[in-house]
């Protein structure tokens, strides 16, 4: 496990909105700064062979660990890079999906599985790194949540799924 954690560097750099499309074409947009609501992004890809555990864990419902009173956002490269129909399969009933190349640029993301925790009180990266699964990383990341609960005391709102905004495929 390499989530990336330390006393001296609470915040990485600024979170980033996400705008993407759907597995069947329609534009997604994601805030996940200035909205009180944290966010899992849960960067993989339709050909990456670590990320079974992964698909494993959302179609699990695992994921709810990592992000109490938050959410997790599955996040894709553009259909032109990934395979939609195997996306379309490995993607669990319920779970959120957006396809933005862009998304990778902008967290710097250096590769799949890749997991980044977006504070929404804040609007910054508050943890990032790498595992098997998201079990495996649920006891690292968590910490990172709470570090930002504490510096804020506490004050978030709690609103599942808040600033997704879907448009239909033209």
């Amino acid at each position: 496990v390499n989530v990336q954690r330390g006393a001296d560097r609470r915040w990485w750099g600024p979170g980033h909105d996400i705008l993407g499309v759907g597995l069947t074409g329609e534009i997604i947009s994601i805030r996940t700064v200035g909205t009180g609501v944290d966010t899992v992004l849960v960067f993989l890809s339709s050909g990456c062979s670590g990320c079974t555990g992964f698909w494993q864990d959302l179609a699990q419902r695992r994921e709810l660990s990592l992000a109490p009173g938050g959410r997790v956002i599955v996040v894709t490269k553009d259909p032109e890079v990934e395979s939609t129909s195997l996306l379309a399969e490995m993607c669990p009933p319920g779970v959120d999906l957006v396809m933005s190349t862009r998304a990778w640029e902008d967290y710097a993301v250096p590769g799949s599985p890749y997991v980044v925790v977006v504070s929404g009180m804040t609007g910054m990266v508050s943890g990032e790194g790498s595992g098997a699964s998201l079990t495996q990383l649920s006891g690292r990341v968590r910490p990172a949540w709470g570090d930002h609960v504490v510096a804020g005391r506490g004050a978030r709102r709690r609103k599942p799924r808040g600033g997704t905004s879907r448009r239909g495929a033209g």
